[in-house]
């Protein structure tokens, strides 16, 4: 293992980590997460070359490639591909049936049950787990990628439900010469990417009103007026519901604030200085995004306490360096307001359609319940996970 790891305690110095893209690259993480998904390092090293046109088999393939006619600054295939991401990842409902159609689940009817106990796991690929250490994250992993492959592998004329990010995606590494498995490899850990996140904050979230209920009455208040009628589930307007729903805002705000456990990473691959420290070719740089979250001279006394109201007060904080919930510079998450919207409209529909209790596991009413402690034994690679359980009764 060896080397050495520098810790950034300073938001400024988190700045100039995030500004210095030439000595300090996110790159050799990315690479190392690729080959644990099991893509080859071969594979993995044409990726991140530049003029990625060259690698294309003959001329009438650069013809109608993206990687040669929408490619002018002639990025890296990965760097490429993050533009693409933040163009065209916009507010969408988020699933894997949106991103792939039925027939991804007519190849592996339990896709989602398997892929949710491998994400579960997956901090241990973060930390270098060896497989023998980990057999069931690897056989999941295996046997996700392994239905991926070959969904991709369809004439797409069998899978015409492909959210064209992905089709994108498949088209222009098959010209690279990827086999179907690293193509699967790369597509599964953009889905990581995607929802890692989100489903996690939405707990937290439905936590919280759910045990609150001075803060669901001004929810659903909310909600209601974003909607046609009093009685409509459908129509909801996403532009009243991300912008005129106060309370909804900041107990998102909130959430990220309080729950987020991501942090940020690079690896120097020059000689570099961050304020007065020297850091050398091959250190490695962690900025722990929820110790600047939890600074009292920011979000004042209480900032390890969870109080959405904070956000109310004071909107300006969302404006705070300190805070940053979807990173920074160059690695700023494209698919922030697609991850807000797509958790605004789970809460929205999910408390009009629905009426959902706190209860205890054999369905009775709890009285002033509590939200579930987070789980600090677990690592986490963004947002946190709950020590326990929370049962709800859902009814129509």
């Amino acid at each position: 293992m060896g080397g050495t790891t520098v810790i950034i305690r300073d938001i400024k110095h988190l700045s100039s980590v995030w500004r210095n893209t030439s000595a300090l690259s996110y790159d050799p993480f990315t690479s190392r997460m690729l080959m644990a998904f099991g893509i080859t390092p071969h594979h993995v090293r044409n990726l991140y070359k530049p003029e990625p046109a060259r690698l294309l088999p003959d001329e009438q393939t650069r013809e109608r490639s993206l990687l040669s006619c929408a490619n002018p600054k002639k990025l890296s295939y990965m760097h490429l591909q993050s533009q693409w991401f933040k163009t065209q990842l916009l507010p969408a409902q988020s699933a894997f049936r949106t991103f792939f159609g039925e027939e991804l689940f007519e190849i592996e009817p339990e896709f989602t049950r398997i892929y949710q106990r491998w994400e579960d796991a997956s901090w241990k690929i973060f930390y270098n787990f060896p497989h023998f250490l980990a057999p069931g994250l690897q056989a999941d992993r295996k046997r996700v990628i392994a239905a991926l492959a070959v969904y991709l592998d369809l004439p797409e004329s069998k899978r015409k439900n492909t959210a064209w990010i992905f089709g994108a995606m498949n088209s222009e590494l098959t010209n690279l010469g990827l086999p179907a498995h690293d193509r699967a490899g790369l597509i599964m850990m953009i889905c990581w990417a995607i929802n890692n996140n989100a489903h996690y904050i939405a707990f937290w979230m439905f936590a919280h009103i759910l045990t609150n209920p001075t803060l669901k009455a001004s929810i659903e208040s909310e909600i209601s007026a974003c909607f046609p009628s009093p009685t409509s589930d459908q129509g909801c307007d996403m532009e009243k519901l991300s912008n005129a729903c106060p309370h909804l805002n900041a107990l998102w705000a909130e959430a990220l604030r309080l729950y987020n456990f991501s942090t940020a990473v690079r690896k120097a691959v020059d000689d570099c200085s961050v304020g007065t420290k020297i850091i050398h070719k091959g250190d490695q740089v962690f900025g722990p995004v929820r110790n600047f979250h939890l600074a009292e001279g920011v979000f004042s006394s209480g900032a390890a306490d969870f109080d959405y109201t904070r956000f109310l007060k004071n909107p300006k904080i969302r404006q705070a360096k300190e805070y940053f919930p979807f990173g920074g510079g160059h690695t700023l998450c494209p698919g922030r307001y697609f991850a807000e919207r797509e958790v605004y409209l789970l809460v929205a529909m999910s408390l009009r359609r629905f009426k959902m209790e706190v209860t205890t596991a054999d369905g009775d009413v709890v009285e002033s319940p509590k939200v579930p402690d987070i789980r600090m034994d677990l690592p986490s690679l963004a947002a946190a996970a709950p020590a326990g359980d929370l049962f709800v009764t859902v009814s129509s």
